[in-house]
């Protein structure tokens, strides 16, 4: 194999050409080992990965969700906790208490005036 190095690239040329065939296994291998676990002394057996996510959202449900652009008008510490802010925001109509966990990053008078996106339900 010889590497060829450009400016914006590597380009790798094989002088042996291999066949896709030699390195994936076909269909009924895969199936056998799913079934009954076994795998050769190379392979490992296939797991599958755990759900530890949240469960996403399709496009049309995400086409639901109201974003809002509001002006926070007054921001307090919540007692007792280092991290979060208690935030009153209007946002035209109204205006909402948000909880943020941005205590460490801002000092509640730093986000007086300041705009934000909320979801609105």
């Amino acid at each position: 194999m010889v590497s060829i190095f450009s400016r914006k690239k590597i380009v790798q040329v094989v002088n042996e050409p291999v066949s896709v065939s030699d390195r994936v296994p076909n269909t009924a291998e895969v199936k056998s080992r799913e079934q009954d676990g076994t795998t050769t002394s190379e392979q490992t057996p296939i797991e599958k990965p755990a759900t530890t996510g949240p469960e996403l959202i399709g496009i049309e449900d995400f086409g639901k969700v109201q974003l809002r652009v509001g002006r926070i008008v007054a921001a307090e510490r919540v007692e007792k906790s280092d991290k979060l802010v208690k935030l009153q925001v209007d946002i035209g109509t109204e205006t909402r208490q948000v909880v943020a966990g941005i205590g460490k990053q801002y000092a509640p008078e730093q986000l007086l005036d300041k705009s934000i996106v909320i979801v609105v339900t």
